[in-house]
């Protein structure tokens, strides 16, 4: 397991290089999501502090300064991607298979179901959307036969589940139900797209110094391994 020690030090020339390679991967050049994002951006605070009735900062944006940068700092540690996957549960995949509800051989056939989306407008969840990734699949004008929203990821996994819906499970969150077979992918691999976003951890100067914030980081960097080995077990159940 990663340590943080107390003083912050450089990445190792093998974990720039990996950075590197992730960079070099990803189309960064192709910036439309960031320009919708921005779209409607009034303004800011320029250094923006909170005192408190003795003078003392007690919160800042500067130790956030890191996120204006075009690239995350060398100490930032990678925890892992963002993937999309449609998921069905059980008992369609059951109906499917015996002819009593309709194929799902190809993202065309989603407009015989239902589809379990969540309400939500902010950018950063274009994303994440139904509509982005029937955009990817070549069908960005496909209507289900209806839409199923919900306020929350969860219900749209629990919709899954109990065979309400064909949801789009982000693989961090449905991996463990894939591995068991309580979630099936009816596309298969070939319906997973990656994201572009991506979960970090970045330690701060002033947080590395902090012992709870250290212990608290190495709770995160061990739970991001079980979700990255649950992913992996995911994978290697479908392909069995």
């Amino acid at each position: 397991m990663t340590e943080l020690s107390r003083e912050p030090k450089d990445a190792t020339p093998s974990v720039i290089a990996r950075q590197t390679a992730m960079l070099n991967a990803l189309p960064f050049s192709d910036t439309r999501d960031f320009d919708d994002a921005a779209r409607g951006f009034l303004g800011t605070i320029e250094n923006a502090a909170i005192t408190n009735p003795q003078g003392r900062t007690v919160w800042s944006l500067k130790p956030y300064g890191f996120l204006s940068s075009e690239q995350a700092p060398p100490t930032a540690i990678r925890l892992f991607g963002e993937m999309l996957t449609p998921v069905i549960g059980r008992w369609l995949a059951e109906q499917i298979a015996s002819g009593q509800a309709p194929p799902l051989n190809s993202p065309a056939d989603l407009v015989h179901h239902a589809l379990a989306e969540e309400e939500d407008h902010s950018p950063s969840a274009a994303l994440l959307s139904w509509r982005h990734w029937l955009s990817v699949k070549g069908e960005p004008k496909l209507q289900p036969r209806r839409w199923i929203v919900f306020n929350f990821t969860h219900q749209q996994v629990q919709a899954a589940l109990t065979g309400q819906a064909v949801a789009l499970g982000r693989m961090a969150l449905v991996a463990e139900s894939l591995a068991s077979g309580e979630l099936i992918e009816p596309f298969g691999p070939a319906g997973r797209i990656e994201s572009r976003n991506a979960y970090w951890l970045v330690p701060s100067q002033v947080g590395q110094s902090r012992p709870e914030v250290a212990e608290f980081a190495r709770w995160v960097l061990a739970q991001a391994e079980l979700t990255r080995n649950a992913m992996e077990a995911a994978t290697r159940v479908f392909k069995s």
